[in-house]
Order: structure tokens, then sequence, then C-alpha cells
């Protein structure tokens, strides 16, 4: 839950998630939607991924080749915390580092 620290850290320099500041998380975890603004998540296929990684491992235990490696599908979730922003990432990246 990285991206808690993210609001508190704009936050903490006056900023507004996602009026100034866009905030995407990573997962889809539950918690992106126990707090306002929701978390804009990229949303990977936890299951399906621990699912294909046991059936290589099945496949090499067995003496079979690995298979050609594929990823499944991500998919963006957008929610609440990105909008367009009032400001460009410029002035956002100067203001953060003091410019």
């Amino acid at each position: 839950m990285l991206v808690t620290g993210a609001f508190a850290a704009a936050k903490e320099m006056g900023f507004h998630v996602p009026e100034d500041v866009p905030v995407i998380g990573f997962d889809d975890v539950e918690q992106t939607t126990m707090f306002r603004p929701h978390v804009t998540t990229l949303v990977q296929p936890c299951r399906e991924i621990g699912f294909r990684a046991m059936e290589l491992l099945k496949g090499l235990l067995h003496g079979r080749v690995a298979p050609h490696r594929e990823l499944p599908a991500h998919h963006l979730a957008q929610r609440e915390s990105t909008q367009p922003c009032r400001q460009s990432i410029l002035d956002f990246a100067a203001c953060i580092s003091g410019r």
C-alpha cells in the first residue's frame, strides 16, 4: 500500500489527488476502494499467474521443456485518483525539488 504514502506526501506538500497529482497503484488490492479518492490501479491476474507458474514447475520436474513465456493480460482499473491535472508534471517536479 505504497499509494497511501503517495497520498500523504501529496497532502503534506499542499497538493490534492487527483486535481494536482494523479496517483496510480499496482495489484488492485482490496484497500484501494476503502478510502477516497478510490485508487486507479493496474490489475494483474494473480490467480492465473500462480496457476501458470505451478504448471511450469510441474512440467520442469517431469522433464518437459518449458513453454514459451506468455504474460496473462493486465488491465487498468481507472478510478478517482486519476483525472486531468491543473499543473504540468514539470511544475510538480520543480515544486518537489524546491525550485
